[in-house]
């Protein structure tokens, strides 16, 4: 299966992985787990990757590799994992804005939280209609009162985000994780690409 996947400058991941074009790696692991040596990880789309950067392989200056996957061990609607993986080809990495960071935070945070108020602001802030810096605190400390679940840390990442517009940063990619581990998966990459490929005058 094709997929998308982030390397640093040197062509190269944890533990000192070399990748090129036509290259391929099995991981070392037999078992399942994200994040291990059970599996090679990727991206649906050039955009996922794009936006989940910050949170996983945290690149300064990141190259984006076309490849191909074989045996897949697992998928967390953030990123997904295979036994065997190669390289094919280099692809340009979308260079997600701000604004976009921001928007990509607030829709996945919508996918959990219901909270009224709070509701009430993202799709004010996604109209254009409420983007005042006093709109988004007051958002995030209603937030900060809420229960530590990972819905209203959705929300609380979408919330900073707008707040201090440092969503290139881990916030939106902050959301997008938590929003996932609020049992909603399937539609964190649909956003990804909606936000990067909707031109915005029609939004």
């Amino acid at each position: 299966m094709i997929g998308y996947k982030l390397t640093d400058r040197h062509m190269m991941t944890r533990g000192n992985t070399q990748w090129g074009e036509g290259v391929t790696h099995v991981a070392a692991g037999t078992g399942t787990a994200l994040c291990s040596s059970d599996c090679i990880h990727d991206y649906a789309s050039p955009e996922l990757a794009a936006f989940m950067n910050p949170a996983h392989g945290d690149f300064a200056s990141p190259v984006l590799w076309e490849g191909e996957g074989d045996d897949l061990v697992g998928d967390d609607g953030t990123k997904r994992g295979w036994r065997r993986y190669t390289t094919l080809r280099q692809v340009p990495l979308p260079q997600p804005t701000t604004e976009q960071g921001v928007e990509f935070a607030i829709r996945c945070a919508l996918l959990v939280y219901t909270e009224a108020t709070w509701v009430a602001w993202a799709e004010g802030w996604l109209s254009g209609t409420g983007r005042s810096g006093n709109a988004a605190c007051a958002a995030a400390n209603a937030t900060a009162n809420a229960a530590a679940t990972y819905a209203a840390r959705a929300a609380q990442y979408a919330a900073d985000a707008a707040a201090t517009y440092a969503a290139r940063a881990a916030y939106a990619a902050g959301a997008a994780y938590a929003a996932y581990a609020a049992y909603t998966r399937t539609r964190i990459n649909e956003i990804a690409i909606e936000v990067l490929r909707v031109p915005k005058a029609s939004k």
